[in-house]
């Protein structure tokens, strides 16, 4: 299987075309009945809500000819982060792969409101029984070996060169509760209410049985691992940002280090 496609893949908002756009949003243009429709310009601005740490998340105006109010004027395109260390870890969980399976495969039709699939493309990558046989082996290793790996991790993972990229519809007035901020009362009813429905719709579904994306499990060693690495950067961390980290934020977050063990167990349960 070949490591990269024989297609162009932008990874920087310098790496985008116009060539590239409407190649890609060819399937939208034809849905709405303008397939000859081109993108001929773009602008590529933030998003007007929330700030990506494990990739670059960026929003293209469009401008098309023939113009028509059905085509797209805005959409969300994602690509990788390009801080090596950071892009390691998250591929190391297979992070990318997760999110594009996910959009590939259940985003039309979910049972809450998301952003809609335009288009996504990635390099082929390592097969299951590799992903399989990596959590093995770190499966056996003794707990103090995972945690001193997880005191490293950022000087051993190694990104991979695969290309990713992914353009979502743009949801405009989109909201995220930062992390030092409590979500008023209507929010949460609405989290918790499409919570349940996300459930509900899932529950002992035969379809959690697929290999993909439901193989990419945590491996049981992970939570040593985020210990060792928790116990490192704990500190120089909320030394840095002590106005969000502050003493009630972090008896939650210590709690979550001591607890991890459980936390992943119950995420591992496929409920099927």
């Amino acid at each position: 299987m070949p490591r990269r496609l024989p297609i162009h893949i932008p990874q920087t908002t310098d790496e985008l075309t116009t060539g590239w756009l409407t190649e890609a949003l060819r399937g939208s243009a034809s849905d709405v009945g303008v397939p000859d429709a081109e993108v001929v310009a773009f602008k590529t601005g933030e998003p007007g809500a929330g700030v990506g740490f494990s990739g670059l998340t960026v929003r293209v105006d469009l401008t098309w000819e023939p113009a028509d109010p059905a085509l797209p004027e805005t959409v969300l395109a994602k690509f990788p982060t390009d801080i090596a260390n950071n892009r390691g870890l998250v591929e190391s969980e297979g992070t990318y792969d997760r999110e594009f399976d996910f959009y590939e495969r259940f985003s039309e039709g979910f049972p809450t409101r998301i952003p809609r699939l335009l288009y996504a493309v990635r390099d082929p990558g390592r097969a299951w029984s590799s992903m399989d046989r990596q959590f093995r082996i770190l499966n056996r290793v003794p707990d103090w070996i995972a945690r001193l790996i997880g005191r490293y991790s950022h000087k051993m993972v190694r990104p991979t060169k695969r290309r990713f990229a992914m353009l979502l519809e743009y949801v405009d007035g989109a909201r995220v509760t930062p992390l030092d901020e409590i979500p008023p009362e209507a929010d949460l009813q609405a989290i918790l209410g499409a919570q349940a429905l996300f459930h509900a719709h899932w529950w002992w579904s035969p379809v959690l049985h697929d290999e993909a994306p439901f193989a990419w499990r945590t491996c049981s060693q992970v939570p040593h691992i985020l210990n060792g690495g928790y116990a490192v950067h704990r500190d120089p961390v909320v030394a840095q940002y002590p106005q969000y980290l502050t003493p009630s934020v972090m008896r939650f977050a210590d709690w979550v280090d001591a607890n991890l063990t459980a936390v992943v167990d119950h995420l591992n349960d496929k409920m099927a």
